[in-house]
């Protein structure tokens, strides 16, 4: 009888110590496993700081260019988001005989043709293109002149003014006008002069390319009453050779 009670109460500490080991293991096992995800996500939280916010896109601010001979422009370009972490870019030239392109975007106009200018972002490999036309070499306006340089008109008169532009293959024909009083006399987009009160006034049209002037004075004086028939003082009359009649017009 003491020998079984024995046994058994060996086989309980056994059991309750087996138990306890097990018990003691699973905490570890817990601790381990806790411990590792831990480390797992601060190192995928530091790969993901290390790789900061990605480029989504990159835009020019240009998306045609036309340049003559010799001439430059430059391009703009823009990575979004606006704090990506890496905003370095590369430009390219489809054709550099035409048309090459410096790191930081200045276009420069070899040859007559076309060429691409492509920018392109090193983080994502984002791209922008913009159209190049490179066309022969500019003329530049050398003078501009007025067929009038003074004229008159009656109040709500108007009168065309036209103008020559030297020499006549310059590149750049663009005119603005003026009138340095709109309250005597305005002038439209394309020279056309109405007179509305009584007075003077001058219109300049001046060149887009070198501001070249040329200027026109315009008079403006009252209303005139136009003539809506005339007669005369007499429909016949008979004459004696010799003498003489003053006939006298009467208007209307």
């Amino acid at each position: 009888m003491r020998l079984f009670l024995f046994k058994h109460a060996s086989f309980g500490y056994f059991l309750v110590f087996t138990l306890k080991q097990l018990t003691m293991k699973k905490h570890i096992f817990l601790f381990l496993t806790s411990l590792f995800l831990s480390y797992t996500i601060s190192t995928c939280s530091m790969e993901e700081s290390a790789v900061g916010v990605k480029v989504t896109d990159v835009i020019l601010d240009q998306t045609t260019l036309s340049l003559t001979v010799g001439g430059a422009g430059i391009l703009n370009a823009t990575v979004l988001p606006e704090d990506a972490s890496k905003k370095d870019v590369t430009w390219e030239s489809s054709n550099t005989n035409v048309a090459t392109v410096s790191n930081s975007g200045v276009v420069s106009a070899v040859a007559i043709g076309t060429a691409t200018i492509t920018v392109k972002t090193k983080s994502g490999g984002k791209t922008a293109s913009c159209n190049v036309t490179v066309s022969t070499t500019a003329v530049s306006v050398a003078s501009v002149s007025l067929n009038k340089t003074s004229t008159t008109l009656a109040i709500n008169g108007t009168e065309q003014l036209t103008c020559t532009i030297l020499p006549t293959n310059a590149t750049n024909k663009g005119l603005t006008w003026s009138s340095s009083n709109a309250n005597i006399a305005t002038v439209s987009n394309n020279g056309l002069v109405t007179a509305k009160a009584v007075g003077t006034a001058t219109i300049t049209v001046k060149t887009t390319d070198g501001n070249k002037t040329a200027s026109c004075t315009v008079t403006v004086t009252s209303a005139s009453v136009a003539v809506t028939s005339v007669s005369l003082n007499k429909t016949t009359t008979t004459i004696t050779i010799g003498n003489t009649e003053q006939l006298t017009p009467n208007s209307a």
